[in-house]
């Protein structure tokens, strides 16, 4: 009996971690270390990777950025490139109509168009009429107002 008791503490109560493994539960240890391990390695990989994605998505950002801002450039160089087009076109009609205009400021060319092109005559003194615009042919449109502002009041005094 008591080297039963002595082997019952020294194997189990006391002493429990120095008793020897079985093979069981060393191949369940080693196991479970192992899958640890892969648990611990996986999770790396899986970091280095989300990491690697990240970079390549900040990456084609940037670049995308990059290309919109490209484009938005060229477009207004294009816009600009019209515009010096038109005003040089525009520039090139003005000195145009600069120049006929300059062919109308003389009398002598006015008047061959208009007897030529409009098959105009100068007027004979029998064609001719003179009018004294000195005196006021008009009526007054406050005179006007006064005749129908005095209408409308009558006919308001009538009914009212």
């Amino acid at each position: 009996m008591l080297v039963v008791e002595k082997e019952k503490i020294y194997n189990e109560d006391y002493l429990g971690n120095t008793k020897p493994l079985k093979k069981k539960e060393v191949y369940e240890e080693l196991e479970k270390s192992r899958r640890e391990n892969l648990k611990i390695n996986r999770k790396e990989k899986n970091q280095r990777k989300l990491r690697a994605l990240k970079s390549v998505g900040v990456l084609f950002i940037v670049g995308m950025v990059i290309v919109v801002r490209y484009s938005v450039i060229y477009a207004n160089q294009k816009q600009i490139a019209n515009m010096k087009k038109e005003i040089s076109t525009i520039k090139y009609k003005n000195d145009d109509i600069k120049v006929h205009l300059l062919k109308f400021k003389d009398i002598k060319s006015v008047d061959s168009a208009a007897r030529g092109k409009f098959k105009m005559v100068e007027p004979s003194i029998n064609d001719t009429y003179y009018y004294d615009l000195s005196k006021d042919n008009f009526i007054n449109k406050e005179e006007e107002n006064k005749g129908i502002n005095k209408f409308l009041e009558k006919i308001k005094n009538i009914l009212f």
